[in-house]
């Protein structure tokens, strides 16, 4: 069994990650799952992870076990992991963020939190965003990108699942 590729981060975006993020960086991760052990050969990891099956999978990863919260905001309601423990929990530095979770069944945009609790993170770091074939993922890349003040990358490259991923440093 592969560790890229389905439900996990293509084999291109990791190759992008560790020929531009060095050696034991730290790197926040959001949704863990089959390709976190293979960051762990590279970098601390913390992962942000609402699944209790995949919490703890690769011993070697810093698990933030976040379930799935309801937020409103007036205008819009989103489902997200839960703010008040990511604000107890996430580590104070890192070098760079990968964003491919929560899952998408959580609802479109799954990952509006991101945006949403932007203030939580540090946007002087790359960040990585899985899945920017899906509309939602990548409007939700190009709105953190611009209010990083960066310019978002977007590769396609076209598996069998016909994913891209988007970036910015």
């Amino acid at each position: 069994m592969s560790n890229f590729g389905g439900a996990a981060i293509g084999k291109h975006l990791y190759d992008i990650i560790t020929s531009s993020i060095p050696d034991n960086s730290v790197m926040l991760e959001f949704g863990s799952g089959p390709s976190t052990p293979e960051f762990t050969k590279h970098y601390t990891v913390y992962s942000v992870e609402q699944n209790t099956k995949y919490l703890n999978q690769c011993k070697e990863s810093n698990y933030i076990y976040a379930p799935i919260q309801s937020y409103s905001n007036g205008e819009n309601e989103y489902k997200w992991y839960d703010i008040s423990i990511l604000k107890m929990e996430l580590p104070e530095t890192y070098d760079f963020i990968l964003v491919d979770g929560p899952q998408g069944r959580f609802g479109h945009p799954a990952r509006i939190g991101f945006e949403k609790n932007i203030s939580l993170f540090n946007l002087n770091v790359p960040i990585f965003f899985d899945d920017t074939h899906r509309p939602h993922e990548y409007q939700q890349a190009q709105n953190v990108a611009q209010l990083a003040n960066k310019e978002l990358i977007t590769l396609d490259y076209r598996d069998k699942e016909g994913c891209k991923f988007s970036y910015f440093i």
